[in-house]
């Protein structure tokens, strides 16, 4: 069992998260191994998203509407569920064990959640950025 990637796109976006974040790799990394012994992969779907797509998703037409997410920043990375369902409790117990060292948790106070976001199906949502890393540009550039 592998790691697998929705696009071509989202494998490149892979490349340079070992650059940007390391630790948020391993944690995919640990991830991926605990799925392997369940027989199933992992599919990343999302890994940075530019301000103009964070806009389309959240529906924001105006600048003080506008969410800011961690994909812009390379400190998330969005894991399809669908067939993982069975796994889910243990997965999020597995990814939030992770807590204490995660400087940029998500709003309630987590590393990973479970969502959904505006009918793009359910997913896992998992942000991380180790306490003393400082690898992050002020804005990750896509291209």
């Amino acid at each position: 069992m592998a790691i697998v990637f929705k696009t071509d796109r989202v494998r490149g976006e892979w490349t340079k998260l070992h650059h940007y974040n390391p630790a948020l790799c391993k944690i995919v990394h640990e991830l991926s191994a605990y799925l392997a012994k369940q027989q199933q992969n992992l599919t990343i779907t999302c890994i940075y998203r530019s301000q103009k797509e964070n806009n389309e998703i959240y529906r924001a037409s105006k600048p003080k509407h506008q969410k800011v997410t961690a994909h812009t920043y390379y400190t998330a990375v969005d894991i399809r569920s669908h067939g993982l369902e069975a796994f889910i409790p243990e997965m999020l117990e597995l990814l939030n064990a992770h807590n204490s060292r995660n400087a940029n948790r998500t709003r309630s106070g987590q590393t990973a959640i479970f969502h959904e976001v505006n009918g793009h199906g359910p997913h896992f949502h998992i942000q991380f950025q180790e306490k003393h890393a400082h690898k992050l540009p002020k804005h990750a550039n896509h291209s």
